[in-house]
């Protein structure tokens, strides 16, 4: 009908229009189901930046926490967070933007994809990193509840171990499924999905440690856990499978003493499933 035409629509209508008078959007990066991904530029600054558009939702209670979710992000202050430098609600379509500093560093797909998989050291690097990342929210009773490659940044290491940064915090309201009469709708990529996410129930810290356990499983497998045709189908696949996926240690590379460690802990982390 006509909410989905003015969806396909949106991504033109924004392009090269300036938001606020200073950010203006210069091609489309990425279109999810609700969330469009901007290169855009400041011009206060004449630096480039990502400019991301939440589509408006006639669901009053997503809307709500789209709002939350950018508003919590603007409110952390952590070298492990990419920084949202502006945010507001489109005057003219109604919608959440959010403009976020530009990061060079490649998020963590093109990393994994890039080395074929990762060893057990960078993959324990990589994870001591998120875990300092998460401990800043979850000390303040927040939880990041959007984990995912694209989310999760690597540093170009210049000495020591490697290091992360982390985006899109999207909060426990909306980074799960939404039922509604037409289905069940996501509003990203529910290949990283936990359990909780996918079956619609509360996160809490818990979802950001199965989280982690998901994002080991791909840097060290080099392939998703969750596979399904239609989102419908993906859905299905994690609320079966969450809790079964495992690692086996000798599809680590590393010591024998390190691989069982890993293999252990990552375990661990994918049960973390209710």
């Amino acid at each position: 009908g006509i909410m989905s035409l003015s969806t396909k629509l949106q991504p033109n209508l924004l392009l090269q229009q300036q938001i606020k008078g200073r950010f203006l959007p210069t091609s489309l990066n990425n279109r999810a189901e609700i969330a469009l991904t901007f290169s855009a530029m400041d011009q206060q600054t004449q630096r480039p930046v990502i400019l991301k558009y939440y589509q408006k939702s006639e669901h009053r209670d997503i809307q709500d926490g789209i709002q939350r979710g950018v508003m919590m992000h603007a409110q952390v202050r952590s070298d492990y967070m990419i920084p949202l430098i502006d945010f507001g609600v489109h005057s003219q379509y109604g919608g959440v933007w959010c403009v976020l500093s530009r990061e060079e560093s490649p998020n963590l797909i093109r990393f994994v994809k890039s080395r074929g998989g990762l060893d057990c050291q960078e993959t324990c690097e990589i994870l001591l990193s998120l875990c300092d990342a998460l401990q800043v929210l979850h000390s303040d009773n927040r939880i990041h509840g959007n984990l995912k490659p694209t989310n999760v940044f690597v540093k170009n290491r210049t000495s020591g171990p490697l290091k992360i940064l982390v985006s899109d915090l999207l909060g426990a309201g909306l980074s799960r499924v939404h039922k509604s009469s037409s289905g069940r709708i996501t509003f990203n990529d529910p290949s990283f999905f936990t359990y909780e996410q996918a079956s619609g129930k509360t996160m809490n810290a818990q979802t950001d440690i199965a989280g982690m356990g998901l994002l080991a499983y791909f840097m060290l497998k080099n392939s998703v856990p969750f596979e399904g045709r239609t989102t419908d189908k993906l859905l299905t696949a994690v609320i079966i499978g969450s809790g079964r996926i495992k690692i086996k240690a000798e599809e680590i590379s590393g010591s024998q003493k390190q691989r069982e460690l890993l293999a252990k802990l990552v375990n661990e982390c994918l049960s973390k499933q209710s």
